[in-house]
């Protein structure tokens, strides 16, 4: 169950002499179990240290997008609270990227540790589709550098191409996970013979994974599996993956009813952000700073075509080319293509594997693409493992002494000097902040100055902070709330019960627009008190809502309290 990878046969294959056939195909058998024992091990060790790595500390150390795990630190509380995506709160995400973190907040009972225990709980689910694709595709030289690369996009907590640990985004690290796990599949068997219902198991898994993850995951693996209907060789796996799949679906629908109300969250924020965000210039762009993955992919690509292997393999590496493409153009994240090191494996396979015809340079090619695939599997890899050490010590130590930081249950976040962008104002703040003498007087006078963001990771926290202190004062305060802003974390803080039918959160020009967003009968039904903020995390996000909602907000809520980063209304009597 496999695809054809050369025009000939490996002299591997070839059938031994007669008086050594039953004692080559023991040794052979011998040190196949060997080698899948070894990787096995292999992968799971390195999964449990780097988990032991995350967790061990007992706090979560994050220098950026501190706002957007508070987005799920609320949907954890809300799925605790016995909500559920899209049936109690829309969402374009699928109900995975609140379970698991629900998962870690439930284990750990801390914001601090429900990011670590939330990989943990997914880097469990992902290590046997690791471990299953590592025996059964590949060698063991292949094998140690793609679980290498593979566990570090599932566990590293910071963005792809980034150091600086922030859990941000972590969704789209673990779809990328499941996605080169499953472009390792039409590989042919390395080990034993095929086993097409576990191939299409294994399949039909990450299917589901990526369809209750991020859609958008789903859609490339959904194609690449439809892509394997046209090859001979892969079409049962395909049928009966799809066919797991559908099975799977309905029987989830019919303990999560709310598949539909999903598709039309999905619906509405692809209407609100495009299907395509970059312009030609920017996909030029993407290319040219990713071009230490994309050089060597297609060296490997050229060896392939010289060598001539199958063109079923070169079409099968352009299609995960320009998926990743596609997706690295939809995803906020650093440079490089993470499908690019799968692409690069079936080439660099297909050249050990066959060829024109052998002969005594087709060693040296094989070795030259591994070297190749290395060289774009391990930066990436290396990355994720070193922001993982910083995660650890910078959250064992509580941030660094030099830095300013600011801390709520466990959760750190600490301010890194960036150079200047340019921003009016923004070198007085980063300035202010090194010096020690970022007060809410200081900052708001540079505020004035005409920075359009001027908000700092550990200011955030003292905003949360400082608006927990203000609802718990007067009794009018009291019940669900919603925050006028990007993120809606107090209700969280405070172990309140959460309002319904409102946005997991609001991000203007991905999840609603001007002409693009909910009633607001139907957002505000639910909620008793409205916080407004003085300093927005995202300032465009949180004028538009008072566009969109402010007239509603005036004739139903009155002002009660304000502080200093914060107004609180109330629900008129």
């Amino acid at each position: 169950m496999a695809v054809e990878m050369a025009t000939q046969e490996s002299p591997l294959a070839a059938t031994p002499p007669a008086g050594f056939g039953r004692l080559s195909s023991r040794l052979a058998a011998l040190g196949g179990r060997r080698e899948a024992w070894i990787i096995g091990a292999g992968c799971s060790f390195l999964a449990l240290a780097l988990i032991l790595l995350l967790i061990l500390p007992g706090r979560t150390f994050s220098t950026r997008y501190v706002h957007d795990i508070m987005i799920f630190f609320d949907g954890a509380h809300r799925v605790l609270s016995g909500q559920l995506p899209h049936r109690d709160f829309h969402t374009p995400l699928g109900p995975l990227a609140y379970l698991f973190p629900a998962f870690g907040l439930s284990v750990d009972g801390s914001l601090g540790g429900m990011m670590p225990y939330a990989t943990a709980g997914f880097a469990l689910v992902f290590l046997p589709l690791l471990v299953y694709v590592c025996i059964s595709r590949l060698p063991l030289g292949y094998a140690a550098i793609f679980a290498a690369f593979a566990l570090s996009l599932v566990l590293g907590p910071a963005s792809i191409g980034e150091v600086e640990p922030s859990y941000g985004m972590f969704y789209n690290r673990w779809g990328y996970g499941l996605l080169v796990v499953l472009f390792l599949l039409p590989l042919r068997e390395e080990r034993g013979r095929a086993r097409p219902w576990a191939d299409a198991i294994f399949a039909a898994a990450v299917l589901l994974l990526t369809f209750y993850l991020k859609v958008s995951y789903f859609a490339v693996a959904a194609g690449f599996t439809a892509a394997l209907l046209l090859l001979a060789q892969t079409r049962r796996l395909a049928i009966y993956a799809f066919a797991i799949t559908a099975a799977a679906m309905v029987l989830i629908h019919l303990i999560w009813p709310t598949t539909g109300t999903y598709l039309l969250d999905i619906g509405m924020a692809a209407n609100v952000t495009g299907a395509v965000r970059a312009s030609a210039l920017g996909l030029a762009y993407m290319v040219i700073e990713s071009a230490a993955m994309i050089l060597p992919f297609l060296f490997v690509m050229g060896l392939a075509v010289a060598r001539r292997v199958s063109w079923t393999t070169i079409f099968l590496c352009a299609l995960m080319a320009g998926a990743g493409l596609l997706l690295r153009n939809q995803n906020h994240q650093g440079a490089g293509i993470m499908t690019l090191v799968p692409a690069a494996i079936l080439g660099g396979l297909a050249l050990a594997r066959g060829g024109r015809k052998q002969d005594p340079q087709s060693d040296g090619f094989a070795l030259a693409a591994m070297l190749l695939v290395a060289t774009m599997a391990l930066p990436p890899a290396a990355l994720a493992l070193q922001s993982i050490v910083v995660h650890g010590m910078m959250a064992a130590r509580g941030g660094d002494p030099r830095q300013y930081t600011a801390e709520i249950d466990g959760f750190i976040a600490q301010e890194v000097y960036r150079p200047a962008t340019g921003e009016p104002g923004l070198e007085k703040a980063q300035e202010a902040y090194r010096a020690g003498i970022a007060d809410i007087a200081t900052l708001n006078a540079i505020r004035t100055e005409g920075l359009v963001g001027a908000i700092a990771q550990p200011e955030y926290f003292w905003t949360l902070v400082d608006g927990a202190r203000l609802l718990r004062r007067p009794r009018r305060l009291g019940g669900s709330v919603f925050t006028l802003d990007t993120t809606n974390p107090f209700n969280a803080l405070l172990g309140r019960s959460p309002p319904k039918g409102v946005d997991s959160w609001y991000h203007a020009g991905r999840t609603f627009n001007e002409a693009s967003y909910r009633a607001p009968e139907q957002v505000f039904a639910d909620v008793d008190v409205i916080m407004v903020p003085k300093a927005p995390v995202q300032p465009a996000s949180h004028r538009l809502l008072e566009q969109l909602y402010g007239s509603y907000i005036d004739s139903h809520y009155t002002m009660v309290e304000t502080s200093d980063y914060w107004r609180a209304y109330a629900r008129k009597r």
